[in-house]
């Protein structure tokens, strides 16, 4: 990871502000990837296997305005390292960048002394399942029967109500409409976090509710 004219500002007083490559914003998590980042997929510098989706209406930790949101849309991130909030390219060792040359705008753009400049383009111009799954039809349609079925609107209707029953139906889906599209697709596991967000499983503890509670009865046909 070398240094260049863009990891160095100098902002009112005069003063240079630079990366002293701490890896604070690395272990806070990945990036979010935006349009002008799908080259980087696309020619597989970033693999599918490397990136998940938060979906539209999951409640998400924004780490840039530092609260709990609700995600307006798709926001495609890069996976964290297992068990932490580390980024995945993250190199501990020596504080380094796996993919540092072709590092996503969110990365290039970030200045944690001048925090303005990804303030401003944090939210703007996504990068979406879609845009990604574009030239495969078949795939999209999976996604969105999916979505359809397993969406964050149904579930925030059913927790506000304390269907419990419902949400049950929905964590069991969830978890049998993956296994299915492993069983039928042939899909590698490790893509499933980017077709289908994170398992309700997972997500459902947001709530406050106990996901052992739902996991009973028959699994949904």
């Amino acid at each position: 990871m070398n240094f260049s004219r863009e990891d160095v500002e100098v902002d009112g007083n005069g003063s240079a502000g630079f990366c002293r490559r701490c890896g604070t914003c690395c272990r806070k998590g990945g990036p979010a990837l935006h349009a002008c980042d799908k080259p980087l997929v696309d020619e597989g510098k970033i693999k599918i296997a490397d990136i998940y989706t938060i979906r539209e209406g999951e409640p998400v930790f924004d780490n840039v305005r530092g609260r709990l949101a609700t995600a307006c849309s798709d926001i495609i991130k890069i996976k964290s390292i297992g068990g932490s909030s580390t980024c995945l390219f993250y190199e501990a060792s020596d504080s380094s960048c796996l993919i540092y040359d072709w590092r996503p705008v969110e990365c290039r753009i970030l200045k944690c002394w001048a925090p303005g400049d990804i303030e401003k383009e944090y939210s703007r111009n996504r990068l979406s399942r879609k845009d990604l799954l574009s030239g495969m039809p078949g795939m999209w349609d999976l996604v969105k029967a999916h979505h359809q079925e397993c969406s964050y609107t149904a579930v925030g209707k059913m927790v506000k109500k304390g269907d419990m029953k419902g949400l049950s139906y929905l964590v069991r889906y969830d978890l049998h409409f993956r296994n299915l599209a492993l069983e039928k697709g042939r899909l590698d596991r490790a893509v499933l976090d980017f077709l289908f967000g994170l398992p309700l499983v997972v997500t459902i503890r947001r709530y406050g509710i106990d996901p052992q509670q739902l996991l009973v009865g028959e699994n949904p046909d």
